[in-house]
């Protein structure tokens, strides 16, 4: 079986991810990504590294499971 990879620029992904917690205000509209973070050990995990002026130094992490059904049924 062959290998491809598949590159979705940062910006996508949180704006992905802002779309999807919009109810909860989770992210906010203003924030942006600075870095990707991948850990072989988290077992196909990723984070994603933002800024906001809304959010403090000691904002606990962010944890979203992320459902695409839940992302198709609000279209």
């Amino acid at each position: 079986m062959a290998l491809r990879r598949i590159i979705i620029p940062i910006d996508s992904v949180l704006d992905l991810f802002k779309s999807y917690t919009s109810e909860n205000h989770d992210i906010p509209t203003d924030a942006l990504p600075v870095t990707l973070m991948v850990k072989q050990s988290e077992q196909g995990k990723f984070a994603i590294i933002a800024e906001s002026p809304e959010w403090t130094r000691d904002s606990a992490p962010l944890n979203i499971n992320f459902d695409i059904r839940r992302m198709i049924g609000a279209l």
